[in-house]
C-alpha cells in the first residue's frame, strides 16, 4: 500500500541520515572526529582510545593517568597538549604531532628527548623526568622551558633562544652553565642546583630580559608568576 511505501521509504531516508551525518563528523578532520578531549583526565586509563580525534582544535589533556605511550594521539593539536604526570617513558605515539600550543608532560619517566615533537608552537615542560640530556630540545621555544627536578648535568643542548622563562630548580646534578640560551626574554631559575653561579656572570653568558635567581631567598614573585602560567593546561606554553 501507499501507507507502506511511505513508512519503509522513511525509513530508507532516515537510515541514509543518520549515516551520513556520521561520515561528515568522521571525515571532518582526516578520517577522524575534531573535538576538545578534555574529560579524558583523571580517568586512570593505561591506553588512548583506538578511534579518537586526528585534529583537536582546543586543548588535548590526557593528564594524570596511567598511559605508558601515548599511542592513539591526535596528530594536530590548535592549542596545549598535556599528559603531565602518567608512567610514560617516551614520546611514542606523538613523534610527528603538530601541536601549535605547548607541551607539558612532566611527572614522567622521560630519561631522553628522542621522538620530541618537531613543531611545538609555545612552551615546553619537561619538569620532574629522570632526564640527563637536553639533546633533541627545538633551537627556539616560543614559551617557558621548564627543567625543574630533572638529571641534567649541564645545559648542552639547551635552545637558543627561550621567548618565555627558563626554570632549571632543584636540579641536583646540575654543575655547569655551558649551553645556556643565548637569549631569555622572561626569567632564569636555577635554585637548588649545586652549582655556585652569580647574577652577573649568567648575564654575561645570556641576555635575560627579566629576574635572574641563582640561589634560594626571599621571592617576590609567586611560582604561577615565575612560571609563565603553565600548569593548568600548559598555555605557557
Amino acid at each position: 500500500s501507499n501507507k507502506e511505501r511511505y513508512i519503509y521509504m522513511k525509513i530508507i531516508t532516515e537510515t541514509g541520515l543518520r549515516k551520513l551525518i556520521r561520515t561528515v563528523i568522521k571525515e571532518e578532520a582526516g578520517g577522524k572526529h575534531s573535538g576538545d578531549y578534555k574529560e579524558i583526565w583523571w580517568s586512570g586509563i593505561k591506553k588512548l582510545p583506538s578511534d579518537g580525534p586526528s585534529h583537536v582544535t582546543g586543548n588535548y589533556w590526557v593528564n594524570n593517568n596511567a598511559l605508558k605511550d601515548l599511542v592513539g594521539a591526535p596528530s594536530v593539536v590548535d592549542g596545549d597538549f598535556n599528559a603531565h604526570k602518567n608512567m610514560l617513558t617516551s614520546f611514542k605515539g606523538i613523534e610527528k604531532t603538530v601541536i601549535k600550543g605547548g607541551l607539558e608532560v612532566s611527572g614522567n619517566n622521560i630519561k631522553n628527548l628522542k621522538g620530541l615533537p618537531k613543531k611545538i608552537g609555545k612552551g615546553i615542560s619537561l619538569s620532574e623526568n629522570p632526564l640527563t640530556s637536553l639533546k633533541g630540545l627545538p633551537s627556539t621555544v616560543n614559551g617557558d622551558l621548564e627543567l625543574n627536578e630533572t638529571k641534567i648535568k649541564s645545559l648542552e643542548g639547551a635552545p637558543k633562544i627561550v621567548n618565555g622563562s627558563f626554570l632549571a630548580m632543584d636540579c641536583k646534578s646540575l654543575k655547569s652553565l655551558k649551553g645556556i640560551p643565548k637569549v631569555i626574554k622572561g626569567h632564569f631559575y636555577i635554585e637548588g642546583a649545586p652549582i655556585k653561579v652569580t647574577e652577573e656572570e649568567v648575564r654575561a653568558l645570556c641576555k635575560v630580559g627579566g629576574r635572574v635567581e641563582t640561589a634560594w631567598g626571599k621571592r617576590t614573585l609567586d611560582p604561577d608568576s615565575m612560571r609563565g602560567s603553565t600548569r593548568g593546561g600548559a598555555s605557557t606554553m
